[in-house]
Formats: C-alpha cells, sequence, structure tokens
C-alpha cells in the first residue's frame, strides 16, 4: 500500500470508531485515538513507516504530541510538529486549542518548539461523524470522500485566532480555510505546499493586518504581531536527507536521548512520539517530484 492509501484507510477506520463510540456513549479523548492509530500503523508492517520510542526528560513541558518526518532521501524530507486535537461528538467544537501548558498556552509552546527545531507547526483533527461533512470543508484536489475528513490537519498559524475569537473552535470555521486538508495530503507535494507556506512568520502578520481579526480584539492581534518580531529566526523545516540521529533510531525504534543539533534544550519542549513516512520512488514519480 502507497503512505496515502495507508492514511485514507486509517481515517475511513477512525470515522468509523468516532461514530460508534458516539453512538453508544464510550466516550475517549485524542490520546486514545492517537494510540489507536499507532496501533494500526505498527499492524501494516510496512518497511516505510517507523515508529520511534522517544525518551522523557524530566521537567520537560508537552506542546507537541507528535513530530513528523515525511519524505525520502531522493525528494528531501519535511519536519512537522504536531499537536492533537479531538472534536466533542455534541458541540462539535475543539475545546482543548486554549488549553494551556503551565503558564503558557499550549499553541506558543508548539509554535516556539516548531521555529526554535526547524519544523512546520500543525494540528491534527480528529473529527466526529456528528458533524455531518459536507463539500464545505472539503480543500482537497481529489474527489469528495466524507471518510477522509476524520483525521484532518491545519497548520498553527490558522488555528491561532480560534484562540480569542468568538465562534471559530469549530470545524466548519478552520476548514474553510483552504490550508485545512485530510492528512493524506501531506503525501501530495502541491497540497504540502499550503501547510508549509502557512507556516510561515509571514503568514501570521497577514493575519494580524486583516481587518477581520483587528475588530475583534485589536489589542491582542497586535501582541501577537510584536511576538512574532522579537522571537528568533525560523529554521529551515526541510531536510535533504533524514538526520543521521533520526536515521539510527529508525533502524533500532528507539531515539535514546535529544541531540542538541535536532532539539534545543532552551526550549525545553519534545515530542512524546516520533513517526517517520518514507515515500517510495514509484510514489514520487506519481506526484510528479
Amino acid at each position: 500500500m502507497t503512505l496515502q492509501s495507508i492514511l485514507e484507510k486509517l481515517s475511513f477506520d477512525s470515522y468509523s470508531r468516532l461514530r460508534d463510540s458516539h453512538s453508544l456513549g464510550i466516550r475517549f479523548g485524542e490520546e486514545t485515538m492517537t494510540d489507536l492509530i499507532l496501533l494500526e500503523l505498527k499492524r501494516f508492517l510496512s518497511p516505510n513507516i517507523k515508529i520511534i520510542q522517544t525518551p522523557k526528560p524530566a521537567e520537560a513541558k508537552t506542546g507537541t504530541d507528535w513530530e513528523w518526518w515525511i519524505g525520502s532521501d531522493r525528494a528531501g524530507w519535511t519536519r512537522y510538529a504536531v499537536q492533537a486535537k479531538k472534536m466533542h461528538s455534541s458541540t462539535l467544537r475543539y475545546s482543548g486549542i486554549s488549553q494551556r501548558t503551565g503558564p503558557k498556552l499550549q499553541i506558543d509552546v508548539l509554535d516556539s518548539y516548531a521555529k526554535t527545531n526547524g519544523a512546520v507547526a500543525i494540528y491534527l483533527f480528529y473529527n466526529s461523524p456528528t458533524a455531518k461533512f459536507s463539500e464545505d470543508g472539503w480543500n482537497c484536489c481529489r474527489e469528495f470522500d466524507a471518510f477522509q475528513l476524520s483525521c484532518t490537519i491545519s497548520p498553527s498559524q490558522i488555528v491561532r485566532p480560534c484562540i480569542h475569537k468568538r465562534g471559530t473552535k469549530n470545524f466548519n470555521w478552520i476548514h474553510n480555510k483552504i490550508e485545512s486538508l485530510p492528512w493524506r495530503c501531506l503525501t501530495c507535494t502541491k497540497a504540502k505546499g499550503l501547510v508549509v507556506g502557512a507556516g510561515l512568520e509571514s503568514k501570521i502578520i497577514h493575519l494580524v493586518d486583516n481587518p477581520e481579526y483587528q475588530r475583534e480584539d485589536s489589542t491582542q492581534e497586535t501582541q501577537l504581531a510584536e511576538e512574532v518580531e522579537n522571537q528568533p529566526q525560523r529554521r529551515d523545516f526541510n531536510y535533504a536527507a533524514l538526520p543521521e540521529t533520526i536515521s539510527y533510531a529508525r533502524q533500532r525504534g528507539v531515539l535514546t536521548d535529544y541531540p542538541a543539533d535536532l532539539y534545543d534544550d532552551k526550549v525545553r519542549s519534545y515530542p512524546r512520539r516520533i513517526l517517520v513516512l518514507e515515500s517510495s520512488e514509484h510514489e514520487e514519480i506519481e506526484d510528479g517530484v
């Protein structure tokens, strides 16, 4: 199976699981959803999919559920810092978007981790079928498939306005943005470009300068712009080859420590798990890489 077809299958399974959990009154959060997906990924026994266990350093901040490496040494790799959030099946809202890690907003920890360590900050949304998915939230170039809206991704800078803007922590508002896509789209070069582009600082400034946001809360958005200006320069999130430490950990299945060249000690934020998705040469040719 291709990486894209595997992600499609996982999204279909998540759709069925969330539908049944709602109808049967069984509640579980994003941690359970993520663990079930990890189990299914293991069951595929694909040589192109590797899950790496990570150490748990003391006093670390948790603002990153996953770290994804997607690509190959032929086409290059893109590194993603991923925060998972599950939609509430009754309210259809992502209440966890405003969650804090200590005194800091979780999204701030995620963005700081991504910028300092050289990754694209994205959210992975587990969406309940009770949202009654329609083509209004479909931004994929392929034919509409409601099952693929069960697992979607959106850049953190698309999600950030939801912290302060009322009526935005929901599927329709977030997925009305063209950068919000089925997670399978990260294996597509064209779609990946939308996600990566939205992760740049210029996107934040664009949102801040937009009168739509300034009318709501100009003070908070102006503060956001100032914070962006004061942040250190972003590290590149594209890698010509998989870093040696990650490559070695992929072979062993375990990362024994966090190398300083990939994980800045000043940020003190580390991923709970690392997923490496390697594309095949055939997939790259099909994608026009």
